[in-house]
């Protein structure tokens, strides 16, 4: 486990600056934001779908970062002495994911934060928040399905682009058509089919999918 928290500290420490710049910039973002709000008359249905447009926009970061995380480790030439370590490579998967989650996670804090201020100057009528805090097990549940469709995100991203690394061929191409193709599918799975249970199957698949290729493919070039 000792190995495990060295692995997710380093991955923290080399996502720190631009975590640290989405965050103020978040930050900065909601404060002028909160004071257009307080002194202008601005339309309220303009402002929540500002809001919705940055809240979606600003989770491109993490996305992005999903996919960027192992083409790194190729960037900076380190990948090699990575899979030399005598540890599970489970570990360096989940380390990797476990960082992108908290990513999330404190990007989301932020951003709920901001607009709850926001919603306060407004005397509550930006948006309703009593269906946000009120909690059921059905809400419960769709926490949860949000949780696994990000976890089913990550590993979609990671599982395409370690096959694209094993190609070596236009890695970044083959990398996003991989994707596409496997969102496509995995779209059509859980629409078809009961959403918790999909999700679950599609997260050990790209899991296992890309632990397969580290520990058969790529770890052996």
């Amino acid at each position: 486990m000792r190995v495990f928290s060295r692995l997710i500290k380093n991955d923290l420490r080399n996502r720190r600056n631009m975590l640290w710049a989405i965050l103020c910039t978040l930050i900065l973002f909601h404060i002028a934001f909160i004071a257009l709000l307080e002194w202008t008359d601005i339309n309220l249905q303009l402002a929540l779908s500002i809001d919705t447009t940055v809240f979606v926009a600003i989770f491109g970061f993490p996305f992005m970062h999903a996919f960027s995380t192992w083409r790194a480790e190729w960037r900076q030439q380190s990948i090699h002495l990575l899979l030399s370590l005598p540890v599970s490579r489970a570990y360096f998967l989940l380390s990797k994911y476990i960082v992108i989650l908290l990513e999330v996670l404190m990007i989301a804090i932020v951003m709920l934060t901001g607009l709850s201020v926001q919603n306060w100057i407004c005397q509550g009528r930006l948006f309703r928040i009593e269906p946000l805090i009120t909690f059921d097990a059905s809400k419960l549940l769709i926490v949860f399905g949000l949780l696994l469709g990000i976890t089913c995100l990550i590993f979609l991203c990671f599982f395409s682009v370690l096959l694209a690394a094993c190609v070596r061929k236009a890695p970044f191409v083959v990398a996003f058509l991989i994707f596409t193709l496997g969102f496509f599918i995995s779209s059509l799975i859980v629409t078809n089919l009961s959403q918790i249970a999909a999700l679950s199957c599609l997260c050990l698949l790209f899991f296992f999918g890309s632990l397969y290729l580290l520990e058969q493919k790529i770890g052996t070039n």
